[in-house]
């Protein structure tokens, strides 16, 4: 339920309904990330995570909603873990 919350909220905040693809270029945006392998059950899908190559980086305001979002739904859950 907390996930769904959270996904939600950033749908909003960012204004996609994509999220997958939104997730896939906030990776990218790592120099320490070589290599992102994203399932896909669908031709389409495969299309959407290759065309997040082409999504422009995020702002720094999209940075502080996923990072707010991540501070109020996921961090007591999993940040101790890492």
């Amino acid at each position: 339920m907390t996930g769904l919350k959270a996904a939600k909220e950033l749908k909003e905040a960012l204004g996609t309904d994509n999220l997958a693809e939104t997730a896939l270029r906030y990776i990218l945006m790592y120099p320490e990330v070589s290599t992102v392998i994203p399932g896909a059950s669908s031709p389409q899908q495969i299309v959407d995570n290759a065309r997040a190559t082409q999504l422009p980086p995020f702002t720094i305001e999209q940075m502080a909603i996923v990072r707010d979002i991540y501070n109020r739904y996921i961090r007591e859950q999993v940040h101790d873990k890492w």
